[in-house]
């Protein structure tokens, strides 16, 4: 297809654009065309707008570009592209091997031709010296020769020349490079703890743990937490803000682009389910689609189409009504249903609106798919302090006065977090609104939650007071009739006392007649307030100074009035949620607290974000053994006391078993038993239930585990019920004593995340036991933990249990098996 002038003057505009603005345009579909006419024609300004696409968003090297990555990597080095070595990388990272090694001849010619190395060539020698034809190829041309003074000459040298990992020179002369977040294979290789302290000497964890002003007991491990951590590439949310409307257009864009990653996740997830000829009841074949008419005007059109479904192999109606989906062929085509019929010999029928630009592929759909979603579109009037915040001019007196509007509270698990929080609701002066990812999170916070009367109960109670008056409870039968009685009665009797006190008081006998006429005041409030959350469901948010909600209670239309808001487990929070928070009410916001752990945040997370103070280092009433994984930390007053009836507070008990596939996940059944047993076995012993947790790699896992347990205390006659949760998922507050399965055994999975590890990690305080294949994860941060069997003392008693962890345990056994475990268990159940 032949460009027009417009075309190419649009292409020029937009290779002036920021990289990441690039991806996030052609996530929303904005930037297709440009890329669909890419070709060995396109003109220079084209190449280097997709080249920097890539460098943006590598996983376009996957989907729209995939088929023209060998005249991508052409045209770069036809136009001498100045990061070319770098694209090749992110090309090269993708698994598109067969374009680099097309052109490797030239490109390496390129590379030769500089008189000294950049980081990105250094980078994709690297990678390409991973195969043993092209360790050849860069000996047999005496690669190397030219730059015999190089800074890099030695690393280099070691991957053209031997075969051995990153050497101890190498990694200290890149770990101390500004630019070390490019250098993307050896943070992956640095995500391994047992490779990291198997490479690196002594002295130079001496020399990073200074630089980086870190103060641990684990000199390694803090290290290579810290490296580990570090993101190869910066993100969108990490460019400063100039105001808060931009911060709201960012958070917009981001959540967006999150969005349709997730969806083509889900439609992708059920697509191989139905490949695999296994039924879904958020697939359904379509038979026809025939465009009925077009709406809207010239520019955003829309296409209004009557789509007949087979429903034949469905398992019940399925009802599309008022939802969102896609249309899939090769490429995903959202619609939105307007009408539905129900038709029948397995048909059924309905009229869904497709944007105009998916005409062409209409013809070649297979399967509507329920899977859509649509993203709120946020209107947030920003308060002027804080717009003032995020200004990079604002004045000396902006800032002082931003001060006091905003606090930042960052700190990991047992360092004082919560207490701080409550200091400052306390002492907020209006109404508080505190929300948090779960409602797990309030617990630990020292502040009283106002309790509401129901309706019958105040109207009893107000009946009752009014016996004691004399008057027959019989007329006071509703909220208006003991409103009458408060202002003919109540009120004139007060209004006369408070006037004349040495009158007798009206209400009885009362040795303070304030404080008891408030009792009475109290009485009538309580009743006005539950007349009033019968009649709508959001009073009860503006009769109470503090309201807590899980974000998930915040409902669209709910328009919360409040002065100060508190946020907490501000890591797990986006930008967008944080903005959609603030849309509820940000005309009478005065201030606004964010508080969070920051060894938890993701790169996207509020907490990293925003700039934060009081970072305390300091940790109060932890395990030793769990104080480690929070690096830069002191740990004061650790915990003495040892878990009753558990020999080790914090172990990895060993599982051979292999997972199954089970959904889009895994399921491991010997583990799914023993974290059952294990929490049946602390609940007899008296172990709070609230305070353990279940943590696991899957919902299918979830699933099993809550069966286990369900089934279990059927079978032995008691009652409990346990807290299991999803490691990806983003689960607030913390817990004393956390089970972990880890379920997979072929591989490691999600757990060499350290976002992921160290955030499950970060839940526990009193007692931690992870249950794995201890040999497949000696490279992840749970080999810090002692390896050994259960050993279970069933004699002792949660309440009476005084042995201190470095104490002898007497009477205990060695749990070597699921059923050992199990048959202590029954045993226990019957002694009681």
């Amino acid at each position: 297809m032949k460009r027009t002038k417009s075309d190419t003057e649009k292409v020029r505009q937009l290779s002036v654009c920021e990289p990441n603005e690039l991806a996030l345009l052609l996530v929303n579909g904005e930037l297709s065309g440009i890329v669909d006419q890419f070709g060995p024609k396109s003109s220079a300004d084209h190449t280097l707008l997709l080249c920097r696409l890539v460098l943006a968003e590598g996983e376009l090297v996957d989907t729209t570009l995939k088929k023209k990555v060998p005249v991508l990597v052409q045209k770069a080095i036809d136009i001498n592209f100045e990061r070319l070595s770098a694209l090749l990388c992110v090309i090269y990272d993708y698994g598109q091997f067969g374009a680099i090694f097309q052109y490797l001849q030239s490109a390496v010619e390129t590379i030769t031709r500089k008189q000294t190395l950049a980081l990105d060539d250094v980078n994709f020698v690297v990678r390409i010296t991973n195969h043993k034809s092209n360790r050849q190829y860069l000996r047999q041309t005496g690669f190397l020769a030219p730059f015999k003074s190089d800074g890099y000459f030695q690393l280099l040298f070691s991957y053209i020349y031997k075969d051995s990992d990153v050497s101890d020179r190498a990694f200290k002369r890149l770990c101390l490079s500004p630019e070390v977040y490019m250098y993307r294979e050896l943070l992956e290789l640095r995500r391994s703890f047992e490779t990291f302290i198997d490479v690196v000497s002594q002295k130079t964890v001496e020399r990073l743990y200074n630089e980086l002003e870190l103060r641990s007991s684990n000199k390694e491990f803090s290290l290579w937490l810290e490296i580990a951590q570090l993101e190869p590439v910066k993100s969108v949310a990490d460019i400063g803000f100039s105001s808060a409307v931009e911060f709201l257009e960012r958070a917009r864009l981001q959540h967006e682009a999150q969005t349709e990653r997730q969806l083509q996740q889900a439609v992708h997830g059920i697509l191989e389910r139905v490949r695999q000829g296994k039924s879904s009841k958020y697939c359904v074949q379509v038979e026809k689609i025939t465009v009925q008419e077009v709406l809207g005007g010239l520019v955003n059109d829309n296409l209004k189409c009557e789509v007949i479904l087979n429903t034949k192999e469905q398992q019940g109606p399925k009802n599309w009504a008022t939802q969102h989906g896609v249309f899939y062929s090769d490429k995903i085509i959202p619609f939105k249903v307007e009408r539905e019929e129900m038709c029948k010999n397995g048909f059924s029928k309905f009229t869904a609106v497709v944007d105009v630009q998916y005409r062409a592929d209409l013809a070649n759909v297979k399967y509507a798919i329920s899977a859509g979603s649509e993203v709120r579109n946020l209107k947030v009037q920003f308060p002027r302090w804080m717009d003032q915040f995020f200004s990079q001019h604002g004045d000396k007196q902006t800032k002082s006065q931003n001060d006091s509007n905003i606090t930042f509270i960052a700190r990991p698990v047992c360092s004082g977090k919560s207490k701080k929080v409550s200091d400052l609701i306390k002492s907020s002066n209006g109404r508080v609104l505190v929300v948090a990812k779960s409602r797990k999170s309030f617990d630990a916070l020292d502040v009283s939650m106002d309790q509401f009367v129901e309706y019958d109960e105040a109207l009893a109670n107000v009946r009752k007071f009014a016996a004691s008056l004399n008057t027959d409870p019989e007329d006071i039968y509703d909220f208006q009739s003991a409103y009458a009685f408060f202002k003919n009665v109540v009120e004139p009797s007060w209004t006369i006392f408070s006037r004349n006190p040495e009158t007798a008081y009206p209400f009885g006998e009362a040795e303070k007649p304030l404080e008891h006429y408030n009792s009475i005041l109290n009485l009538f409030h309580q009743l006005e307030v539950a007349h009033k959350i019968q009649q709508f469901s959001n009073a009860r948010y503006f009769a109470q100074k503090i309201t807590f909600l899980a974000f998930d209670e915040i409902c669209e239309n709910t328009q919360l009035k409040y002065d100060h808001l508190f946020i907490l487990d501000a890591s797990l929070f986006s930008a967008y949620e944080f903005c959609s928070i603030l849309a509820t009410n940000t005309i009478s916001l005065k201030s606004l607290t964010v508080a969070g752990n920051p060894l938890v945040s993701g790169t996207q997370s509020l907490l990293t974000l925003l700039p934060f103070s009081n970072y305390l280092t300091t940790q109060h009433n932890i395990r030793q053994e769990l104080a480690q994984f929070a690096p830069g930390t002191t740990l004061e007053a650790p915990l003495e006391i040892a878990n009753p009836g558990i020999k080790d507070a914090c172990q990895f008990v060993t599982v051979n078993t292999s997972e199954s596939p089970a959904g889009n996940g895994y399921q491991n059944i010997e583990e799914a038993e023993y974290c059952a047993l294990l929490f049946i076995y602390m609940a007899i012993l008296g172990y709070p239930e609230k305070e353990i947790a279940i943590l696991t790699a899957y919902p299918e896992q979830r699933v099993l585990v809550k069966e286990i347990i369900t089934k279990k205390t059927a079978q032995l006659g008691i009652n409990a019920s346990a807290n299991v949760l999803v490691a990806t998922e983003k689960n607030g507050g913390k817990y004393k004593y956390l089970l972990i399965s880890l379920v997979k055994t072929t591989s490691t999975d999600i757990w060499t995340n350290p976002s992921v590890s160290i955030g499950a990690i970060q839940l526990a305080t009193h007692g931690l036991y992870v249950f794995g294949l201890r040999k497949n994860y000696t490279k992840t941060v749970f080999s810090l933990l002692p390896a050994a069997p259960l050993r279970l003392a069933a004699t002792e008693k949660f309440e009476k249990c005084t042995r201190k962890v470095s104490d002898t345990l007497t009477n205990s056994a060695v749990m070597k098996s699921v059923s050992q475990l199990e048959k202590l268990v029954c045993h226990l159940v019957s002694q009681q």
